[in-house]
């Protein structure tokens, strides 16, 4: 009995961390500014974490992960100090990669475009971080704080740069955390010999996870104003913290308006510079329903 339990906490553990990966990839996602197949990130994220589970949990695996990671360093080392064609090739393609992120950091989407081939690239490296992170902080070690605070990241950074609130993924996530806070709290417990680590992580998962639906129902079903919470003094206070930040750390030679300082180009033999945010307000709009809006500037004026 109690092997079987045992088991079950283990899938339960995989499980979850599965789950955290899926919906963090979610959001995440977002920021390739062109839809994304679920299966793409889905097969990535669960070949991945397959093998670091196989590679880290027996000694087997451990021996053979160091058989992978040695020819793979080398191999990598090569590349960045030999001078022939190989080393060229690689760094071209280093750079390409580059230029790829600072398009969708200009908010400008690969697709239709040179770019278009580092996509996948792309979305595999974010569900290789997004794997390591759920790995290091559920499997290997838990760590609540740091695990929901990647998956806070994720959502963050799809709204900031795509403008989506993907809320239904917000929703997994919050019973993801609550149930991980559930763990936690007897994770933390057993170790100090007060709860009995036999009972099993995954199960005091399982009980707790009909609390959280319904807390989470509850929540859900509250109705929300169309118009977001505001708070003027909290606004005027944040504002002037990031006019101070920003007047100590941030330093330009030029106080005259130029292309160079206003564009949207990071490399100087480009026209223009990056882009500086600041909170003055230039333009209020008004209209019926909510909408993400975003600006542009272009180097040819048409009339």
């Amino acid at each position: 009995m109690a092997a079987a339990w045992k088991r079950t906490d283990t899938v339960t553990g995989a499980v979850i961390s599965l789950s955290y990966i899926l919906i963090c990839m979610m959001p995440l996602s977002n920021i390739l500014l062109s839809p994304v197949p679920f299966w793409q990130y889905a097969l990535i994220g669960t070949i991945l974490y397959a093998a670091l589970r196989l590679l880290t949990s027996t000694k087997p695996g451990r021996i053979a992960g160091l058989f992978l990671v040695i020819p793979a360093v080398l191999a990598l080392m090569f590349l960045l100090l030999d001078k022939g064609i190989a080393h060229k090739e690689f760094l071209a393609w280093m750079k390409e990669l580059g230029l790829a992120f600072e398009k969708l950091y200009f908010f400008e989407p690969l697709v239709h475009t040179r770019y278009a081939v580092f996509q996948l690239p792309i979305l595999t490296l974010l569900t290789a971080a997004t794997t390591v992170a759920v790995w290091l902080f559920h499997d290997r070690r838990f760590f609540f704080l740091p695990l929901t605070g990647y998956g806070m990241t994720c959502f963050i950074l799809s709204y900031e740069m795509a403008g989506m609130e993907s809320r239904h993924p917000f929703i997994l996530f919050c019973v993801l955390s609550m149930l991980s806070y559930a763990g936690s709290i007897f994770d933390r417990r057993s170790r100090a010999g007060v709860e009995n680590r036999e009972s099993g992580l995954g199960r005091i998962m399982m009980q707790a996870l009909p609390v959280v639906l319904v807390t989470l129902l509850v929540a859900v079903l509250i109705p929300k104003q169309a118009q977001p919470i505001r708070w003027k003094w909290l606004d005027e206070q944040l504002n002037k913290a990031y006019s101070r930040i920003e007047e100590k750390f941030t330093h330009t030679d030029t106080e005259f308006f130029s292309l160079n300082a206003t564009g949207f180009s990071g490399r100087e033999h480009l026209l223009g510079g990056r882009v500086r945010p600041s909170n003055t307000f230039v333009m209020e709009v008004k209209a019926d329903r909510r909408a993400y809006l975003r600006g542009a500037a272009y180097s040819n004026y048409t009339g």
